[in-house]
């Protein structure tokens, strides 16, 4: 983080997830902290996380699929172009799909937060433009509870988090975004 500057996640991972494998011919000396690479030759793209996580939530008990969504416009000048994403949720999240509506639905794509939580790669290739909206649904699996659940920092809480990282033109000044409430997608 530098002085004045709103944080930004770099990477993130949870739950079982297994290490990073590099490429061929990248380094892999250490083990620990990051290594940059500077060069003077402008890049064409660069990469951010556009995060979005529904706020506020209740999941009533004796539930097998009730859904959450979070969702909103997308506001930038430049359009993003998602390769990876992550699911997260906690004990009762069952599946979190991540969509793009322009008009029509695009599944960007979807996981199981109880898998590893890391980034992987997005299955279908789309363009996100000025206007378009960003969707999330997840979907929890609430029959143990004997009480309801509420969104919460705790593992006795609940989230609905969907991660979208994405390279978009190098001209962008802050390469991130996000989207924090419950909307319920019908347009």
């Amino acid at each position: 983080m530098c002085k004045n500057s709103h944080p930004v996640i770099l990477f993130a991972q949870a739950k079982n997830a297994p290490p990073t494998i590099l490429p061929k011919d990248a380094e892999d000396e250490d083990h620990s902290g990051l290594k940059i690479y500077v060069t003077h030759k402008k890049q064409p793209y660069v990469a951010g996380v556009f995060f979005l996580a529904s706020a506020s939530f209740t999941i009533p008990q004796g539930h097998s699929s009730f859904p959450v969504d979070v969702g909103c416009r997308f506001s930038k000048e430049k359009s993003i172009f998602p390769f990876a994403y992550k699911p997260h949720a906690h004990g009762l999240g069952r599946d979190i799909t991540g969509y793009q509506y322009n008009g029509s639905y695009h599944e960007i794509d979807k996981g199981h937060p109880q898998w590893p939580q890391t980034f992987y790669p997005v299955t279908n290739k789309i363009e996100v433009k000025n206007g378009d909206y960003l969707l999330g649904r997840c979907t929890y699996d609430s029959t143990s509870m004997d009480c309801p659940v509420n969104v919460g920092s705790t593992g006795n809480d609940e989230m609905c988090n969907f991660y979208i990282v994405f390279y978009t033109d190098s001209s962008v000044q802050e390469p991130y975004g996000e989207c924090l409430g419950t909307a319920r997608a019908e347009f």
